[in-house]
């Protein structure tokens, strides 16, 4: 149906505005039918958040009792080898994935997709969401004295939450595959 997303690098301006560490989302490689300015698909992930995901998104793909051996899951997301490892451990660790050694051996979801909150990811992989901590002015932005962007940007980090709490990995799109 559509080819993958592509993941965008930090630029200059994005890196300022957000801080260290974090990238300016996911933007389809084929056109939106939507033209609107706001319509954009870009979401503020780390990169191991996003990394994750398409891992989640491949395994949840796969049918019933099959694995998806490492090296495969690493060409199907563009993930590294070594950093695949590292993510691989970490939701395997919550429950998230089921992880097998050996020539049989691969990964696979270990609880139904619909079972697996996109905030239950972001967990697992270290990336918390801190709701009403100032990205702007920190230190200095205050709820009895907020900063000029405070109630803009809590509102940003709210919704980023409720979409994390209420999306699930059986939401992702499976005719992508």
């Amino acid at each position: 149906m559509g080819e993958p997303a592509e993941i965008l690098s930090p630029t200059a301006d994005t890196q300022g505005e957000l801080g260290r560490g974090f990238k300016v989302g996911i933007r389809p490689s084929t056109p939106c039918s939507r033209t609107h300015p706001a319509h954009n698909h870009r979401v503020i992930l780390s990169q191991t958040a996003i990394y994750a995901l398409r891992c989640l998104a491949v395994l949840n793909s796969l049918g019933p009792g099959e694995r998806m051996p490492g090296p495969r899951l690493s060409e199907h997301t563009g993930v590294p080898r070594e950093y695949l490892a590292k993510i691989m451990r970490q939701l395997a660790v919550v429950g998230i994935v089921n992880a097998v050694r050996g020539n049989s051996g691969g990964f696979s979801m270990n609880r139904p997709a619909a079972k697996v909150r996109l905030m239950d990811v972001l967990k697992a992989v270290d990336m918390q969401l801190e709701i009403g901590k100032c990205a702007f002015f920190e230190g200095k932005c205050k709820v009895a004295r907020p900063c000029a962007l405070h109630g803009v940007w809590s509102n940003l980090q709210q919704k980023i939450s409720d979409w994390a709490d209420g999306t699930t990995v059986a939401d992702f799109d499976q005719t992508a595959f």
